[in-house]
């Protein structure tokens, strides 16, 4: 209980937090206020930073401590970034706020003015409405509540929608964290790079459905790890309602769908040797009962109003298409070949020249499709650090997958699966529909999530220091009576283990000096890695003009 209340708090603060602060941007006239809002996000920042320096001469700094001021910097990030960008600053497929085009501004301004779902599947028109149905809400809110008649303030308020989903996307993935059972310890790292990401600084600021539907994905793997872990009911429609919602707000969330699906086949497949198919069919029943209207409704009206295939995508005409074509580049150089020339060229994109994968999610990862002026020096760095850390991605994912045959099926290639099928999908889509603006990392957003988690659990293993996920539980509406909380494991597994890390990490010679093992620099240098970079990306959205 005590637990939950911890979550929920967090969950019920950091909406509100986004509500109350963009509110009193707009009342105090700072909304897109990038001088005031950038001094108010460095001090905050440096308070918090002072706190944490205060905490650990105190010694009364743990990592759970450590890992929710992270998440507090991150919404602090979030929530600034939202303020000091208005809504026309770095959009895609924007439109206006009118009716006189098909973008994500006129879909919004299309259902809060007249009430109805479009009338044609024209542009952005195509795509399902939750996320431009929530923002017209927000906007008619706005508008009976505070009595605004200054409509450029009112479309400013729309940005509290992403801004709200982008850090409830960085509270989920801390849980998916403890679902995996990472030890607090080493999460410290993988949720600074997720706290930090700077294109989830870009997803929160952006009006359209791309945050949204990240966060709808997320809250998919968390509730598909929480139900494998307890088979509970209540779990699984959880996943349920996360995919439908997901795809009421933009179809790609079904990449998600594959890996969950395959859990999901696995659990039966299992439930039939263990006497529980019975049990376990009544959940898909249900489950698909609460999914599929959720997810489908819009695409079979489409289907059947517009004559729509599901797996539509709008085309791009005329001379924009001409100008992003990039399908006459050869398959080596746009799909497999990495020029590191790029780290001595423009640290940003460009969708009408770029054309190689590799070298434009390295760098979209950071700034999308966009150009930060007068930032070149702190932007290069950011790219050189991100190729680290992709490498140290790597290494730590082989790493688990190979030596943590302790741990379950699931912590050792879950979210490898989930990389697999994104970049598939990802790859599958970019040889199909061969343009520059395909390439976006924003198509991406749940990838590093799966970096992070291996590279937190590679530290556990590393430092011996892992839990073994491989509670076997049947199919139940209750939790398990000998199902160990996390955090207990947590707490007895470091006690356990603090002798041997002490042994482990310092020998002694001649009586005189201290050697520091592998296992601990290898820690302290990945530790330096991840903590500049985290500081380069505060700095960065911070001193930015």
């Amino acid at each position: 209980m005590e637990k939950m209340k911890k979550i929920n708090f967090w969950y019920v603060i950091s909406p509100i937090a986004v509500i109350f602060f963009l509110l009193a941007a707009n009342y105090f006239q700072i909304m897109n206020d990038i001088y005031r809002t950038s001094f108010a996000m460095f001090t905050i920042l440096v308070l918090t930073f002072c706190y944490s320096i205060y905490k650990t001469i105190k010694k009364e700094m743990t990592p759970d401590l450590a890992v929710k001021l992270i998440i507090f910097a991150g919404l602090v990030m979030r929530i600034g970034y939202t303020i000091y960008t208005s809504v026309y600053t770095r959009s895609h497929d924007a439109g206006d706020f009118n009716l006189d085009s098909a973008g994500h501004f006129n879909y919004i301004y299309y259902i809060y003015s007249l009430h109805s779902l479009p009338d044609s599947n024209f542009h952005q028109f195509y795509h399902p409405p939750l996320f431009h149905a929530l923002c017209a809400l927000v906007l008619g809110i706005h508008e009976k509540i505070f009595h605004v008649t200054d409509f450029d303030s009112m479309k400013e308020m729309t940005k509290i929608v992403p801004c709200i989903a982008s850090c409830i996307s960085l509270l989920f993935m801390q849980n998916i964290l403890d679902e995996l059972n990472v030890n607090k310890k080493y999460q410290v790292l993988p949720m600074a790079l997720l706290a930090f990401l700077p294109n989830y600084y870009l997803a929160t600021g952006r009006l359209n459905n791309d945050g949204l539907a990240f966060m709808f994905m997320v809250m998919a793997i968390y509730y598909a790890l929480k139900w494998y872990n307890n088979r509970t009911l209540k779990s699984l429609i959880g996943v349920a309602i996360a995919i439908g919602l997901g795809m009421s707000t933009k179809l790609s969330v079904v990449t998600i769908v594959f890996p969950i699906g395959a859990l999901m086949i696995y659990v039966l497949i299992k439930s039939f040797k263990e006497k529980h198919f019975k049990e376990t069919f009544i959940q898909y029943v249900i489950f698909m009962a609460v999914c599929a209207p959720l997810g489908l409704w819009y695409p079979i009206r489409n289907l059947v109003k517009f004559n729509q295939p599901l797996n539509y995508v709008q085309r791009i005409d005329g001379l924009t298409a001409n100008e992003l074509y990039c399908g006459d580049i050869p398959f080596f150089d746009r799909f497999i070949k990495l020029p590191f020339s790029f780290l001595k060229a423009s640290p940003y994109n460009n969708a009408f020249e770029d054309y190689n994968i590799s070298a434009y999610l390295i760098r979209g990862s950071l700034f999308g499709e966009f150009q930060f002026f007068n930032m070149d020096i702190i932007a290069k760095l950011m790219v050189s650090f991100t190729l680290i850390i992709l490498v140290i991605t790597f290494a730590a994912a082989i790493y688990v997958m190979i030596k943590g045959k302790q741990l379950s099926f699931v912590q050792r290639f879950g979210m490898a699966i989930i990389f697999l099928i994104s970049m598939g999908m990802y790859y599958s889509f970019n040889y199909s529909y061969p343009f520059g603006c395909t390439m976006d990392f924003r198509y991406l957003l749940q990838i590093p999530l799966c970096g992070a988690y291996y590279i937190g659990m590679g530290l556990c293993l590393l430092n011996n220091s892992y839990i073994p996920n491989n509670i076997d539980v049947s199919i139940t509406t209750k939790k398990p009576e000998n199902t160990v909380e996390t955090n207990d494991i947590d707490k007895k597994n470091n006690n356990k283990n603090s002798k041997k890390d002490n042994d482990n990490n310092q020998e002694s010679r001649d009586g005189k000096t201290t050697k520091y093992n592998y296992t601990t620099i290898m820690t302290i240098a990945i530790g330096i890695i991840i903590s500049v970079y985290s500081f380069l990306s505060i700095l960065f959205f911070i001193i930015h003009r």
